[in-house]
């Protein structure tokens, strides 16, 4: 009866053991706010290459979504210039934020290239940015947990000759899926019907 007993209990912890250690993973995602964007040089346009964004402070904008622990109207800090065609993101080194005054509730790092999304120009003073960054996220001492990958999705704006931009953070980072070509897509509906065509002959064979 004893043997039977430590048997269940044994099996209980190791049911309980690996569901606790999920609960601990953070995900989940929140919308951020920059305030005072501004482009060097002044006066280009969103789409030119070479351009620099910075902006005066970023601030998450709503109640996060999953158990991203990140309270509503947390300011972030750490890098607020951002090179969207450079090799890295960051001012010499890899774009980081913090969520936080001193990184409190976690910290964003990049680990790979700016990948543009979109560079469109509509109109006279008009344009648009949309930069994807894929990297990690480290909770702070506020967020205890465990980290993992994560993305920054930023999307600048310039009307009228005036700068705007708001990003959303991600953990796990959502991969970035382009849209396919119209010839990709003429393919696939080739490859479609031939296999449709094949089942067809076998099926009547």
């Amino acid at each position: 009866m004893k043997l039977l007993l430590s048997f269940v209990s044994l099996c209980a912890l190791l049911l309980v053991v690996p569901l606790a250690a999920h609960a601990d993973v953070i995900s989940g995602s929140d919308s951020i706010g920059l305030i005072g964007v501004s482009i060097t040089p002044g006066g280009s346009t969103l789409d030119t290459p070479g351009i620099t964004l910075s902006w005066v402070t970023g601030q998450t904008q709503g109640t996060a979504g999953g158990n991203l622990g990140i309270p509503i109207l947390t300011v972030t800090s750490g890098d607020t210039v951002l090179f969207p065609y450079g090799t890295n993101g960051g001012n010499g080194s890899p774009f980081t934020i913090s969520f936080g005054a001193s990184g409190e509730y976690g910290t964003f790092v990049e680990t790979a290239d700016p990948v543009i999304v979109e560079a469109s120009h509509t109109g006279a003073n008009s344009s648009n940015l949309t930069v994807y960054l894929l990297g990690t996220f480290t909770p702070g001492t506020a967020n205890p947990g465990t980290g993992g990958t994560a993305d920054f999705d930023i999307a600048f704006t310039e009307t009228a000759g005036s700068y705007s931009g708001s990003g959303t953070f991600s953990t796990p980072a959502v991969p970035l899926n382009p849209v396919p070509e119209p010839s990709s897509l003429v393919f696939l509906g080739t490859g479609l019907l031939s296999g449709v065509g094949v089942l067809s002959r076998r099926s009547k064979a």
